[in-house]
């Protein structure tokens, strides 16, 4: 995936963030971006992510250039939360909404980079968080703005998933290789015919999640183009309209009859 995002952004042209979850707070994850670099030698693509509350860092030398790790320097990320008195106060945008969250930032040496980190502990209310960037340039309000951003994409798996199915395939075939609990699939030689089975399998899978994709985007591109037609051929109940733009749920529920006809009206 983090190829993906390179390769992405090789082709727009554009420095980029990818914001992802605790997960890909590893060694790897932010190598592999720090190797990404434009024409003009500058990285190409930042990670921001959120560090687990085990993680350590180490204060940076007075020499910056001296990357070492002594244990005097060892500092417990989560303890910083024990020194309130040090964060300032920030508005950021969380989920559409201007609120306001303090923040204390400190670039810190991490070991499993053997390099410089910028970490963002955040207080938002009863919630503490640590997040992590690549970019030691980058604000600390437009890293919590940035990160906040990432739960739309769970949304939309979300949508896709139970709305729209698209996990739901159920494409087998006999041609996988048998493997047992432990053993490497890449270990497996399957022949040229299994081989050939095999990547058809792979392909309808990748298909049906593409026209699923495809199937998402038409109930946004309805429900951001249409939705007050959506809304009037409704024959569900709403207490409240919250938005003029109705939900992926809404313009699916709306007759297929319905859909077609918005469908007619915004082509023409």
């Amino acid at each position: 995936m983090a190829n993906l995002v390179i390769r992405t952004a090789e082709q727009t042209g554009f420095p980029c963030y990818v914001t992802l979850d605790a997960c890909f707070s590893t060694g790897p994850a932010f190598l592999t971006f720090g190797e990404a670099v434009n024409d003009n030698g500058e990285q190409s693509v930042h990670l921001i992510t959120r560090a687990k509350n085990n993680y350590v860092g180490y204060l940076v030398p007075e020499d910056s250039s001296e990357k070492t790790f002594r244990e005097k320097d060892k500092v417990s990320l989560i303890k910083v939360f024990d020194f309130s008195e040090r964060f300032g106060e920030t508005e950021v945008m969380i989920s559409g909404n201007l609120g306001t969250v303090r923040y204390f930032t400190w670039d810190l040496l991490w070991k499993p980079v053997g390099d410089i980190i910028r970490f963002v502990f955040v207080i938002d209310g009863d919630d503490r968080y640590i997040l992590m960037c690549s970019d030691l340039t980058l604000p600390a309000g437009q890293i919590v703005t940035i990160y906040c951003y990432r739960p739309k994409v769970e949304s939309m798996f979300r949508t896709l998933k139970h709305l729209i199915g698209g996990f739901c395939y159920h494409f087998r075939t006999k041609a996988f290789p048998d493997v047992g609990r432990g053993e490497d699939v890449r270990y497996c030689r399957p022949d040229e015919n299994e081989r050939k089975k095999f990547d058809l399998t792979l392909e309808a899978i990748e298909r049906f999640v593409n026209l699923s994709g495809i199937a998402l985007g038409l109930l946004q591109y309805l429900s951001l183009t249409r939705g007050s037609e959506v809304l009037g051929k409704y024959e569900g109940w709403l207490r409240t309209a919250s938005s003029d733009c109705p939900s992926e749920g809404r313009c699916a529920e709306c007759h297929s009859g319905g859909i077609s006809v918005l469908s007619r009206q915004s082509s023409g």
